[in-house]
């Protein structure tokens, strides 16, 4: 595959010579996003509660902001050039709040550093985000689980499902694919989870009537 042969390639230069690791640090590392327009999910009006949203955590490896490829052999490759600009846990929560937000899926939708108020915190976790390679294919996959709760009057777990989304295999990967792909996933990913969402909580002693 093209994408494992480009991270394949920069391990075996970084563990070179000396002459050709400073070549190697000097290539500057190419970044990219998370990244797709709005798409509304209709819940014919808000659920009356403030939710705080918080980063989503990660399993190690899939907490670096390096691309990640897992082998036929399940070995893992990183990349030390092609990078996401945060996290994958903080580039999934912060799409799936701006969808909530933009969506009025609750009344109030705002992130961890609010100090405000709130009647239910999000959280979430990634077990997978990568590029699956399968030998002749490849396809990106997200794995991830999201969990609404809340504290008080007592602690009570609201919502909790897991996802697993799965791209478009292609025979030829790179790093735009990736990113495509994945923003593509994302974008599903929040529009089930608000659908969800909207279908358990909207008729549900929830409701707060903030």
């Amino acid at each position: 595959m093209n994408f494992i042969r480009l991270l394949v390639t920069g391990l075996l230069v970084l563990g070179s010579t000396s002459c050709a690791g400073r070549l190697f640090s000097s290539t500057p590392p190419a970044y990219f996003e998370v990244n797709y327009p709005f798409q509304a999910v209709d819940c014919g009006g808000s659920i009356r509660a403030r939710v705080r949203v918080w980063p989503f955590s990660a399993s190690p490896p899939f907490d670096r902001d390096q691309m990640i490829v897992l082998s036929p052999s399940r070995q893992v490759h990183f990349s030390s050039r092609y990078r996401w600009i945060s996290p994958p846990g903080d580039m999934v929560s912060d799409r799936i709040l701006r969808d909530m937000a933009m969506d009025n899926l609750f009344t109030k939708v705002f992130a961890a550093v609010n100090p405000s108020r709130a009647s239910a915190e999000m959280s979430g976790h990634i077990f997978r985000f990568a590029v699956e390679d399968f030998g002749d294919r490849a396809r990106v996959v997200l794995e991830s689980e999201v969990t609404l709760y809340r504290d008080k009057p007592r602690a009570q777990i609201l919502f909790k499902k897991h996802y697993v989304m799965e791209g478009t295999p292609t025979a030829s990967p790179d790093p735009q694919y990736f990113a495509e792909s994945a923003s593509e996933l994302v974008a599903e990913l929040s529009a089930r989870l608000r659908g969800d969402l909207c279908t358990m909580l909207k008729d549900s002693s929830f409701q707060d009537g903030d």
